[in-house]
């Protein structure tokens, strides 16, 4: 999945669980998009998160960061360290993205009220372990 965008959506849920999708923005960059709902999705639900893509949100960040190295840029990041280790602490659960959401949330947001934080992404491709690095940027979006 090559995606240049890791956007946390929308703010927490209390008692939510967290869904995401792979979108296209703007400029045609792909956006790993993760958000939270509450309550039971009944069939009709399931069915529609089917047809537009939706999935759990922690079965597609698993996917997008298991095995790859984060590596965020700049130093004015609160709690770098700790943002780091949750976005690629490899399975990914309620805790790690609710975690790693509040991280997000609580740097400097933008006029627009978009926060974003740029980063690499690295990870071994081929026989050779060589490695290729992409950049990234990790969002919140009210």
């Amino acid at each position: 999945m090559d995606v240049k965008n890791l956007v946390f959506r929308g703010d927490l849920q209390p008692g939510g669980d967290w869904y995401g999708k792979v979108e296209k923005n703007e400029a045609g960059e792909k956006s790993l998009v993760l958000f939270q709902r509450t309550g039971e999705r009944d069939t009709v639900q399931q069915l529609s998160d089917k047809m537009n893509g939706i999935h759990k949100g922690e079965k597609l960040a698993t996917q997008f960061i298991d095995g790859k190295k984060l590596n965020l840029v700049g130093n004015t990041i609160k709690d770098k360290e700790s943002l780091q280790r949750y976005l690629q602490s490899g399975h990914h659960t309620y805790t790690t993205l609710t975690s790693a959401f509040k991280l997000v949330k609580e740097q400097i947001q933008t006029p627009s009220g978009t926060i974003v934080i740029p980063a690499e992404i690295s990870s071994s491709i081929g026989p050779a372990n060589n490695q290729n690095t992409q950049n990234i940027k990790i969002q919140w979006e009210p």
